[in-house]
């Protein structure tokens, strides 16, 4: 849970602190250090898109792959690949502008489009039913913590002697060392954790076996879940969730996307 919290922490703030460098990235004022290298793109909202070009492209067959190759490997592919673009990020503006940046921003998308699935997935494998509603809260409470630490972080580095490629370096320098943590101490299932005591294994597979649509070794097709008489209810559930998610999810967002952009925030008040 713990690992999970600080994964969804560190992809958000990933993914969020674009939304301030991209200022300094523009405006030589920002920095003390007059040495940082600034540029003039007028197409900074694009910049700030490319994220979700990427982004949706996994949703849907992260999961499945993360059943069939290991949920644990496929997060850490994910997140080394976000962290390295992440922090390629200076490198790429420096070289070849805007483009470059927008190339590392579909690859961070990319690769955080897997993220989230493959959590359910590992949710699925070590949260008991009793627990799993606590344990998903904590967990995807981080991404709401990483927008409010990144923001006002980033602006700080950013107006600092460090400039705003610093930012990129210290969170995609945090996303890599929780790949590598992950890599040593995650696992797919409580049977191939090295370190879980017997107890526990068995108190996590016995109350997962109850479940009569297992997440973990899941060999009932989508087709006789969603034909099922029996889930009307929980397909109605999974419908209004569906709804909520996708206005909370792409409200926040388009804002901090557009955040640089004046004229967005002006139409407000015209």
């Amino acid at each position: 849970m713990v690992f999970y919290f600080f994964l969804m922490t560190f992809t958000y703030c990933m993914r969020s602190v674009l939304s301030v460098a991209i200022v300094a990235m523009n405006d030589p004022k920002t920095s003390i250090n007059k040495d940082i290298e600034v540029y003039d793109w007028d197409n900074q909202s694009v910049v700030l898109s490319a994220f979700f070009w990427g982004y949706v492209l996994l949703q849907v067959p992260s999961a499945q792959l993360g059943k069939k190759f290991g949920a644990k490997w496929m997060l850490v592919g994910c997140t080394s690949l976000d962290s390295l673009s992440c922090i390629l990020i200076p490198v790429m503006a420096s070289r070849f502008g805007s483009t470059g940046v927008m190339i590392c921003r579909v690859s961070q998308g990319l690769a955080q489009g897997g993220v989230a699935p493959l959590v359910h997935t590992l949710l699925g494998c070590w949260a008991p039913p009793s627990e799993r509603s606590v344990m998903a809260t904590v967990a995807y409470t981080g991404g709401t913590f990483g927008i409010i630490l990144c923001l006002p972080i980033t602006g700080v580095i950013c107006s600092g002697y460090w400039g705003w490629p610093a930012s990129f370096y210290l969170f995609g320098s945090l996303g890599l060392m929780w790949a590598l943590a992950w890599s040593v101490f995650g696992a797919d299932t409580p049977s191939t954790h090295k370190t879980i005591s017997n107890i526990e294994r068995k108190y996590i597979e016995t109350s997962l076996g109850q479940i009569e649509y297992k997440v973990c070794g899941l060999n009932h097709s989508l087709k006789r879940i969603f034909s099922d008489t029996n889930m009307n209810i929980k397909k109605m559930d999974i419908y209004r969730v569906g709804h909520i998610k996708t206005g909370s999810f792409y409200f926040p967002r388009g804002f901090i996307i557009s955040q640089p952009n004046s004229n967005f925030l002006a139409s407000f008040h015209s």
